[in-house]
């Protein structure tokens, strides 16, 4: 899954390593790193982990990467539980997000 953002910003799913990688130009400025869940008839991810390079933190590219990430598990009909404190916190600030809530 490639989904292009604002300013040239990629969000890009590689699934062999289970993260998103957010890319400016050609440049690797973010990831967001989650693991399956083994749960009964659901298919379910833990988000336990975003980064933004700090050369870039302070300009909304967590946002950008937190929602193109949240974008394609929606479209894989995949549940979140978020042990990652930015991505509960986007949750929890974002009612257009709360289906994807493994917990709710």
């Amino acid at each position: 899954m490639t989904q292009t953002a604002p300013d040239d910003l990629e969000v890009l799913h590689d699934e062999e390593a289970d993260r998103y990688l957010l890319r400016r130009g050609g440049d690797l400025v973010g990831t967001l790193a989650y693991r399956s869940v083994d749960r009964p008839g659901a298919d379910t991810v833990n988000v336990f982990s975003t980064t933004i390079s700090p050369a870039v933190r302070g300009q909304g590219l967590g946002e950008v990467l937190v929602r193109g990430a949240l974008d394609d598990l929606r479209t894989r009909g995949t549940s979140v539980m978020a042990s990652c404190w930015y991505v509960a916190d986007f949750l929890d600030a974002n009612a257009d997000y709360q289906d994807l809530r493994a917990d709710g």
